[in-house]
């Protein structure tokens, strides 16, 4: 077709390709993981069909208002998953692409005890993964002796008509003369996450051929406790499996340090604003972080100087007509400003952020943030240098 096309374009060769073009590529994208002042990392291990062991880590960070993640490494391990071997493992990667633990806001495993230990000697704050945190505390269900018997007879069925070929055939029959859609039957495995409502909700779907056939032959933890909480109208059944269910979860994310970490987050998320009580920690924290590094820095003559971020947009013409005197206007509020105590900044700062609206959920925050950036910068300069680190965390795996 390129001959076709141009008779004198000259293809890349396999071998520039891959010599070339891809090491100038890679070494371009390393050097701004390098250059990213405050990251977070993902990590888990997983085992090919094989059975061979591999590690991989991957990074997230903000560019430009949108979030990036870059795999860095999956590495084959030989040795054992001890937690000191996993934790040797990522320092390792860390180390080829230059990244001190220092920049590394938080790191989000599984709840695997090898994990527990290599991040405890790395010593980074861990963030349980949320989605596997979940389905551990779902996994509970299979104690409640009514749904085990129940999935136990669900199971039964799927396993029997997996099992003979004539059944699959009749079954296949049955759905097509009940206009039922084609699916397979799913089978649980304790394993495999959501595999027993997966099995469940199929089984419904599927339960007028199934019959037919035998006859022939899913905020954050705070909506969770409201979804969980034993009501009234509940029957024993449905009770039973909300006490199983937040027994364990309830028992989850209470170290001081993630709390400390989550109510900081949330209150400088503009979506989660004035949605949860225990804000206030996150906004007490922030104020004392704040007074900490000025206070580090007093002693220092500072002198008052205009820090308005240049306008790179084109002004109307009232703008440039008002200009000198807008520039005056700023210069003074500045001016009132620093006549303030310390204390008294950093309050007033924080007032004035939490008195702008909330934003709907839908809205992407860091967004938001790079559209504002200048207003951000100008109105709220100790909270921004920390609002794109706070407002993103990596999702769940």
């Amino acid at each position: 077709m390129c001959r076709a096309l141009n008779p004198k374009y000259t293809p890349l060769s396999r071998s520039y390709l891959s010599d070339t073009l891809i090491p100038s590529w890679y070494g371009v994208e390393k050097a701004n993981v390098i250059s990213v002042p405050k990251l977070a990392i993902t990590s888990d291990g997983w085992t090919s069909l094989r059975q061979d062991h591999y590690l991989t880590v991957t990074v997230h960070y903000t560019s430009q208002g949108s979030v990036r993640q870059k795999v860095l490494h999956t590495r084959a391990v030989y040795k054992s998953q001890t937690g000191e071997v996993v934790g040797e493992e990522i320092s390792d990667i860390l180390e080829e692409f230059e990244i001190d633990l220092s920049k590394i806001v938080a790191v989000t495993v599984d709840n695997a005890g090898n994990m527990d230990i290599a991040i405890k000697k790395l010593q980074i704050l861990k963030i349980g993964c949320f989605v596997h945190t979940l389905n551990l505390a779902a996994r509970k269900i299979y104690k409640i002796a009514s749904i085990d018997k129940l999935a136990a007879r669900i199971r039964a069925v799927v396993v029997w008509f997996k099992r003979s070929s004539m059944s699959k055939t009749v079954l296949t029959e049955k759905q097509q003369f009940l206009g039922l859609p084609q699916h397979s039957l799913i089978l649980d495995v304790k394993t495999k996450w959501n595999s027993l409502y997966l099995m469940i909700e199929r089984f419904m779907e599927q339960y007028p051929a199934i019959q037919a056939a035998a006859l022939d032959l899913r905020l954050i933890l705070q909506k969770l406790e409201e979804h969980f909480t034993v009501k009234d109208e509940d029957t024993m059944f449905v009770a039973s499996i909300k006490e199983k269910v937040w027994e364990n979860l309830s028992q989850r994310y209470h170290t001081d340090d993630i709390q400390a970490f989550l109510h900081e987050a949330t209150a400088m998320d503009p979506r989660l604003k004035g949605r949860s009580e225990d804000q206030q920690q996150g906004w007490n924290r922030q104020t004392q972080e704040h007074q900490q590094k000025e206070e580090s820095s007093e002693g220092e003559d500072e002198e008052i100087e205009e820090t308005i971020p240049p306008l790179h947009k084109t002004r109307s013409a009232l703008e440039e007509l008002f200009s000198e005197e807008d520039r005056k206007l700023r210069l003074t509020i500045q001016q009132d400003t620093s006549a303030l105590t310390l204390s008294e900044r950093v309050d007033l700062e924080v007032e004035l952020y939490k008195s702008l609206p909330p934003v709907p959920m839908a809205e992407d925050p860091l967004r938001l943030c790079h559209s504002t950036q200048n207003q951000l910068t100008e109105n709220y300069p100790r909270q921004s240098g920390s609002y794109h680190c706070q407002i993103h965390r990596p999702k769940g795996k």
